[in-house]
Parts: C-alpha cells; structure tokens; sequence
C-alpha cells in the first residue's frame, strides 16, 4: 500500500488507482510476474466501495465504520479516479489486437495482457457499473470543470466506464449506454453554468486540470463520441485518438 503524507489515499491523484493506472501501461511482459499482486489490490479495491457507488477518500482503518457514505466525487479523491483504473484493467484482460491480425480460432485467441482470476472480472463490472451510476447522479461539482475536481473530470470517467461495460456483452449495454449519457449530461450542464455563480473559480482556471483547457480536452471527446453514435458506429467505435483523462488514461490505447 502507498502513502502519501503518511496517509493511504485510494484515488487517481495520489492514491493506490493512480499509481496502479500507470504501473498498467507498462509492457504485458512486464507486468506479468506481479499479476498477483495486481489482482488482490484491485480486489482490495472494489470491497472497499460503499453501498453508495462511492469509495473513501483513503483506506480504512480496520476500526472504522465501513457502511459509512463518502462525499467526494471527483478524480482526485473518489469513484472518478478509480473508475478508469477498473475499465483499464478490463480492457487488459481481454484478448488483445495483433499488429498483423491472422485469422482468429478458438484455439488461437491472442493472449490477454492481464490474466484476472475468473471470479474477479464480474466483480470489477458490477463496481464499475455502481460506480458509474453515482457519478451520474452527483457528478456536477461546484469546484469548476476541471479535470481533477470538476465535472470534465467525472465525464471522462464515465466515458472509460461505457466502454468497458459496452465491450461486456449485453447484459451491460444498459449500463454502458446509462454512462455514456451521463458523461454528455455533466458536460452540458457544465457549459451552461460556466461564468455563474453556481461555480467557484479554480486557482489556475485555465490549466488542464482545474480549468477550461481540461474542459476543451473532454468536450472534443465528446463531440466525437456523440457524432460516432448519429453515424451510427456506436458511442464504443474506436476513435483516432486516445481517449479519457489526458496524461492519466491515454498514454497507450486499450
């Protein structure tokens, strides 16, 4: 478990999701000898979401009161930073595009590249599916629309929970559809309150992770993604660009 401050934090800016986002975009070869490791820390992970959706902000103490709910809802702190550490690790698990694709068997699937215990690939959809649900709901964020606590942020982690439910079969094509909307929704919202006092003004309201230029980043997602759908591709056709949180989930395309 790392720490940080001496505390145990569990989101994407400075917790357990973040440092484990990066460690998987290392090469399969590498990550193959601590798939163990890897897989328990994830299970870790999702038995500590609450009955909310949400998770707490840092791990907690074995006395703590575990059905307690958890206010933050942002990447930082919170199911936005997690949600696109469980889609990454979905993506992983399944079989994986070969540069020069041959034609496919059943005994010759490419290998995944994160071998997930059988038991663990539900459990990571049904989080991400609970997860998704409450970041809809309580997404829009008073902080600005930033990437890191605002509402670009949490659209971004809605976007990475569509897909991964949308590759899952039909059973989550509910689910994924329910996500990708409230991904668009958060953004709508978000540009018509903009300039209001319904938000407060970041520090650097221009960066990339606390102001407009982290919106931009989304939005241009977004219009892409609504666009594929009127063409009638589908919200999970492949895009010609990475997409999700910029630095934190596009550093390779799964």
């Amino acid at each position: 478990m790392w720490r940080w401050h001496g505390k145990r934090y569990l989101g994407g800016a400075h917790g357990v999701a973040g440092i484990l986002q990066i460690i998987l975009h290392a090469p399969p070869a590498l990550l193959y000898p601590h798939t163990a490791a890897i897989s328990s820390t994830l299970a870790y992970l999702v038995s500590l979401q609450d009955r909310t959706g949400n998770w707490p902000s840092k791990a907690p103490a074995r006395h703590d009161d575990q059905d307690r709910e958890n206010d933050l809802v942002q990447w930082c702190h919170g199911a936005p930073g997690i949600l696109p550490l469980l889609a990454t690790a979905l993506a992983l698990s399944e079989p994986q595009p070969q540069p020069d694709p041959q034609p496919a068997s059943s005994s010759h699937l490419p290998a995944p590249a994160l071998s997930l215990p059988p038991a663990l690939r539900p459990a990571l959809l049904s989080a991400l599916a609970h997860g998704a649900a409450l970041v809809s709901a309580r997404g829009l964020l008073r902080k600005g629309p930033g990437l890191c606590h605002g509402a670009a942020g949490n659209a971004c982690a809605l976007f990475c929970a569509s897909d991964a439910l949308g590759r899952a079969g039909a059973g989550h094509r509910a689910a994924a559809a329910s996500a990708m909307a409230g991904g668009v929704r958060l953004l709508l919202r978000c540009v018509e309150l903009r300039g209001t006092p319904a938000f407060g003004r970041p520090d650097r309201p221009w960066s990339l992770y606390e102001g407009e230029a982290g919106l931009c980043a989304v939005l241009a997602e977004a219009v892409e993604r609504v666009g594929s759908v009127l063409d009638g591709a589908g919200a999970g056709a492949v895009r010609e660009y990475g997409s999700g949180l910029v630095g934190y989930c596009d550093l390779v395309r799964v």
